[in-house]
């Protein structure tokens, strides 16, 4: 017999027993003992009936909300130029990129690419000339800037100026050797030394402005001198390390001023005495600037008052008007006047 068999057999025994007992007359009259009705549960158990379950409320459907209409795509903003950027075919612009329409030239050159590099080269030459010409014009009718008033351009007009600044050169090395001297610093078998101590006997013939030789190894005096002084210590002091060196001295005021520590033409060594002489108070301005072979009163200084402070509006991005230039400039030139 199989299981299943078994198992149905069981079932229909258990079915049958209890129909049996339920036709049972004692056990009707057993079960009157409860009352007319029945006990609840099961064998005297009372068991609450599980609640039936509530339906649970279906959730409202809510309704489908429409889907958003697409944003139209933004309009794109006409992009301004950027003020910054230089005018095309401008100074400023073309220095920027012309390199770059060479170097496209060179890279890809096409028709095309070398006829606009060659043409914006033409259009900077011929600003170029137009410039230059603007240039000619403004200086020959300005005279304040033109150089052949501060220095004549003629070789006649130059020797004239080159006169004059020789006789005042005299004027001002005569008075100078009343109160200054020269000490020469030399080395025996030093070939610069003996070509120094020429220059400085003619300089000292001329002006009268007097030379001390001074031995740095205790040698025989230099070639044109009939003595020298030994060292003693001088070149030490006035750091010169060199086989020679000259120094402008002022014995009154006990004042030394470095000139060379090299070979020096005539003129160099009296150009140098003169400018040494100037910067230590020496000789005046005036008689200093007569010295030179042009109208030095007519230099323009740039450290005048009332620069620009940063952050100062200007003019076409410029960090001094033109107006300011030109009234401060030109106000020096026709007075006649240098700032310093």
């Amino acid at each position: 017999m199989t299981t299943r068999t078994l198992k149905s057999v069981l079932v229909a025994g258990g079915l049958a027993a209890l129909l049996s007992l339920s036709s049972d007359p004692t056990l009707a009259a057993t079960s009157s003992f409860f009352g007319s009705e029945p006990p609840d549960g099961w064998f005297w158990y009372s068991v609450t009936p599980d609640p039936e379950p509530q339906s649970e409320p279906k959730p409202e459907a809510k309704p489908k909300s429409k889907p958003m209409p697409a944003r139209p795509p933004a309009l794109k903003k006409a992009v301004a130029p950027d003020p910054k950027e230089p005018t095309a075919y401008s100074a400023v612009w073309i220095r920027e990129n012309l390199p770059k329409y060479l170097n496209r030239a060179i890279d890809n050159p096409t028709r095309k690419n070398v006829l606009a590099y060659m043409y914006l080269q033409r259009l900077t030459i011929d600003k170029s000339q137009r410039f230059a010409d603007a240039v000619e014009v403004a200086v020959k009718t300005t005279p304040a800037l033109d150089e052949n008033n501060r220095r004549p351009i003629s070789s006649m007009g130059a020797r004239l100026a080159n006169r004059g600044a020789d006789r005042a050169t005299k004027r001002a090395m005569t008075e100078l050797s009343q109160q200054l001297g020269v000490w020469f610093f030399y080395s025996s078998g030093c070939d610069y030394c003996a070509s120094q101590s020429s220059v400085l006997k003619g300089v000292e013939e001329i002006y009268g402005i007097p030379v001390t030789a001074i031995s740095m190894d205790g040698g025989a005096p230099p070639p044109g001198f009939a003595s020298a002084r030994s060292d003693e210590g001088q070149a030490n002091r006035l750091d010169i390390d060199g086989p020679m060196g000259l120094v402008l001295v002022n014995p009154k005021s006990r004042k030394v001023v470095p000139l060379s520590h090299g070979l020096l033409a005539r003129d160099q060594l009296v150009s140098r005495i003169l400018l040494a002489a100037n910067k230590a108070g020496w000789i005046d301005e005036d008689a200093y600037n007569r010295t030179r072979p042009m109208r030095a009163d007519q230099l323009l200084s740039a450290g005048f008052a009332g620069s620009a402070e940063k952050g100062a509006p200007t003019t076409d991005n410029l960090p001094v008007s033109p107006d300011d230039v030109l009234e401060r400039l030109v106000g020096q030139l026709e007075g006649g006047g240098t700032q310093r």
